[in-house]
């Protein structure tokens, strides 16, 4: 568009350029023929003054000359002398007659001449005339192929406009599939990640309940088998046991590390996921804006859902537990011994098919729960402070 603009102000430019070449070609060779019309005719002039006092004084004198004569010849009475003054009359005559013809040859010169000068002029008129009727035509074609031009540079500029509004609108029809899309995928990213928080729970629920029941079981075993022989009992028991307890805490102490690892990957891919669905969404506030279209349908940002967020500590742990803000905004309980950072849990997109077959075979031994979000972190939390407090214990 910018270039196609560019040529046609260039053309115009060229156009109305030849056009004030033309205009100012002509009025200078209309400058020109005044100008030598004028010379023309006061050299006329000049010349019709100059045979006009010639002839004047030719004539006076040819009158003063015959009178002075016939009185001279009056006064002769010589018939020898008279023939003699008839003789230099006669041949002055000739010679008169020689230039009275040669004066006349000289005035049909000038006559001729000025006949000449005569077309010349009505001829530089004719011109004159031609020239302004040319120029007048001229211009109106130049304006008539301007006209176009413009016409056409309009009817080019109304299809831009109309091709470049399809375009704005097909670009705020895919940005609003695009966040629509987003919007789907981090809705079943919550969804998945509630379900992963409640397999997690139940599975911590079922170790921390078999974990009680070992040791409750623990000193009626010990109990029962001291009671027939009073000798010394064997510690054989005790050490299987404290192998066991140990395996089952450092077993769930590795599972927290790779949920750890994996909970911070998950926390930057929902991060990265949310980056590009507010940039969407702000591109498709810019295009709305510049279409003037409304922008009251477009959701804003939510923030960081409540699934990502840990509830405070428990009272009795208050003691041994710091708050750590992260780049989220996002609270975690740790343990000055042996828990470290626990961020918040968040589900990968692959792993998606198995987080929920891991859930399907979690409902299928506890009953279904509603999936409540701060309930399921509270139960993870307290789940990890009581192991916590079984191991330093």
């Amino acid at each position: 568009m910018n270039n196609t603009n560019f040529n046609s102000g260039e053309d115009s430019d060229e156009m109305e350029r030849l056009g004030e070449v033309f205009a100012k070609s002509i009025r200078e060779q209309l400058e020109k023929i005044r100008k030598d019309k004028v010379v023309l005719e006061a050299d006329l002039n000049s010349r019709n003054k100059s045979f006009e006092s010639t002839l004047g004084q030719l004539q006076n004198m040819a009158s003063s000359d015959s009178t002075v004569h016939l009185e001279e010849l009056m006064a002769i009475e010589s018939l020898g002398e008279l023939r003699a003054q008839v003789k230099k009359l006669h041949e002055k005559y000739v010679q008169q007659q020689a230039l009275i013809k040669k004066l006349e040859f000289e005035l049909e010169m000038e006559q001729g001449h000025v006949k000449i000068l005569r077309n010349d002029n009505k001829l530089l008129r004719q011109m004159t005339v031609d020239m302004n009727a040319m120029a007048e035509q001229e211009e109106e074609f130049i304006s008539n192929r301007l006209l176009k031009r413009i016409t056409g540079l309009k009817k080019e500029k109304g299809e831009l406009l109309l091709q470049v509004e399809q375009e704005e609108e097909y670009m705020t029809n895919m940005l609003q599939k695009k966040l629509s899309q987003l919007q789907r995928e981090k809705i079943d990213m919550e969804n998945s990640l509630e379900q992963e928080q409640e397999y997690i729970v139940n599975k911590l629920q079922k170790q921390l309940d078999a974990l009680k029941m070992q040791q409750q079981q623990s000193p009626l075993m010990t109990v029962h088998d001291g009671a027939p022989s009073p000798g010394p009992v064997s510690p054989s028991m005790p050490k299987k046991w404290n192998s066991s307890e140990s395996g089952t805490a450092e077993m769930l102490l590795s599972e927290i590390a790779v949920l750890k690892n994996r909970t911070i990957e998950m926390e930057k891919e929902f991060l990265l996921k949310m980056q590009q669905c507010n940039k969407y969404k702000s591109e498709l506030v810019h295009f709305r804006k510049q279409a003037g279209s409304s922008i009251e349908d477009i959701p804003f940002d939510e923030g960081i859902p409540a699934v990502f967020r840990t509830v405070p500590p428990s009272p009795g742990r208050g003691g041994r537990i710091r708050r750590s803000t992260s780049t989220s905004s996002q609270r975690s309980l740790t343990s000055d011994k042996n828990l470290s950072n626990i961020p918040p849990l968040q589900l990968d997109e692959p792993d998606r098919g198995s987080n929920r077959s891991r859930s399907n075979s979690s409902t299928t031994s506890v009953p279904p729960q509603p999936p409540k979000r701060e309930t399921s972190s509270r139960r993870v939390s307290g789940t990890l402070l009581s192991l916590a407090s079984q191991q330093n214990n």
